[in-house]
Formats: C-alpha cells, sequence, structure tokens
C-alpha cells in the first residue's frame, strides 16, 4: 500500500540568507504553499545591523523601538526578517522591497501581492511562517513543555470530547497532546482570520487517526465550504510543537 502523502508540505528551516532559499524557491513552485522557520539567533547577522534593519523594517521601524523588552524585541525582528526575506525570495524581489502591513485581526499582509496568503507565529527561541497561494493557511508554534495541564489549562479550550480523549491518554502524554490540541486551535483560528474571536471551546479536533482532522458537529461555517488540512510537527526536537491549517489541497494532492 502506497504511503499516503502528508497533510501539508514539511516545513523548511532556514537559518540564514543563504542556499536552503532555492529549496525554498522549488517548494513553492511545485507545491503553492511554503513553511518555514528559524531562530532568532540564527538571524542575528541581519539582525544586529544599525543601518541596514531600519530599512528592513520599513514603517515597523516606530515599533520596533518603541518595544521596551530586549527578548520582544528579538522575537519582533526575526519575525520580520524571516518573512521580508521568505517572500522576497518567492517574489524575487530584495527583502526590504516587500511591503509589510496587517489586517484589521492582526494577521501579516502583503498590500502589494494579496494573492500570497501568510500566517506568522512565535514563541520563545523560534519563528515560523507559512505561504501560501492556494488558499487561507494558518501556523502556530508553541514550546512543546508549555505546562497546559498542570495549570488546567484543557479545560478553557477543549470540548467535552477533547476533554475525554485527554484524559484516557496516559498522564505522560496528556501535555504533549494537549499542546497539538492548542497549537491546531489556534492556527484554524488563523486561517479563518477569525483569532480569539473564534472561541476554541465551539469546534474540535479528532486526534485518533493519524491525521488530525475537524471533528462533527462541532465545525465552524467558516471550514465547511472547502476541504482542510491539518498537520502537526516537532520542530528542532524535542523542542517547539509546530501546527499548520490550509484550505485546499497543494501539488494537485489532498
Amino acid at each position: 500500500m502506497a504511503t499516503p502523502p502528508p497533510a501539508v508540505p514539511p516545513p523548511r528551516h532556514v537559518p540564514g540568507a543563504g542556499p536552503p532559499w532555492q529549496l525554498v524557491r522549488d517548494d513553492f513552485a511545485r507545491l503553492r504553499t511554503v513553511f518555514v522557520y528559524a531562530r532568532p539567533e540564527e538571524w542575528s547577522a541581519v539582525a544586529e545591523d544599525e543601518r541596514r534593519l531600519p530599512l528592513l523594517l520599513g514603517h515597523e521601524a516606530a515599533r520596533w523601538r518603541r518595544l521596551p523588552d530586549t527578548a520582544v524585541r528579538r522575537q519582533f525582528v526575526a519575525s520580520r526578517i524571516l518573512v521580508k526575506h521568505t517572500a522576497g525570495a518567492l517574489l524575487g524581489v530584495p527583502p526590504h522591497a516587500i511591503a509589510l502591513d496587517n489586517t484589521r485581526t492582526g494577521a501579516p499582509f502583503l498590500p502589494q501581492s494579496p494573492w500570497l496568503r501568510i500566517s506568522l507565529s512565535h514563541t520563545d527561541g523560534l519563528v515560523l511562517a507559512g505561504f501560501s497561494a492556494a488558499g487561507p493557511v494558518g501556523v502556530d508554534v508553541e514550546r512543546s513543555d508549555r505546562p497546559l495541564v498542570a495549570l488546567g489549562l484543557p479545560d478553557e479550550f477543549c470540548t467535552p470530547d477533547e476533554l475525554a480523549f485527554l484524559r484516557g491518554l496516559p498522564p505522560h502524554r496528556r501535555n504533549a497532546c494537549a499542546v497539538r490540541l492548542w497549537t491546531l486551535k489556534e492556527a484554524c483560528t488563523k486561517a479563518v482570520g477569525r483569532g480569539m474571536r473564534l472561541p476554541f471551546t465551539g469546534f474540535g479536533f479528532d486526534l485518533s487517526t493519524a491525521r488530525p482532522r475537524l471533528r462533527p458537529p462541532l465545525v465552524p461555517h467558516e471550514l465547511r465550504a472547502h476541504p482542510w488540512q491539518f498537520s502537526t510537527r516537532t520542530l528542532c526536537r524535542p523542542g517547539y510543537t509546530a501546527s499548520f491549517a490550509l484550505q485546499g489541497t497543494y501539488g494537485g494532492q489532498v
């Protein structure tokens, strides 16, 4: 039996402005969708260039200067560097020529190339971005050891079916599964452009199969009209859990 194709393209690690970009362009040409990730320190040469950085940030340079916390500034810069370098690689223009704006829900948006959908997520030590010409896209990343279960947080974002599934797992597996559910829901709401305005307890995932899927009947109307693909991966093993949501298909595959 043939191995089924992945639900979404696997993410590419891009630790700087070197060789991986050709692979990213090849992926996008073939699949119309690409996901990339990097650690902030891997782009320190760009982030610490005081002459080039304001040009790269453009109108967001003022916002960057106002950020009071060094770690927050580093994450902010890394996210913009990753998005602008990736978009530039896909569109064939220099990164500083990429105009980046935000939608009213805060999602990154390319006003000069609105057909290229973008989603962005970052947590302590990692930045993840998704780009798609196939349809809406959403990504989210969290530290895999974020203590959701110990703090009782699944009660705040899981459906009754999801809570029952979590409680049926061995105790040592419950937190990893809770982080997976959280990132899937974050990615999903980003993809439909609702963010936290779509209550997480209002829709659920079935994790009993190899690929996560929405569990009827709790499927928001935004997710009913088109096929959706979902996936979760561990990045920088075992440090981070990343989830991906993509409307439609890529590369002719479901």
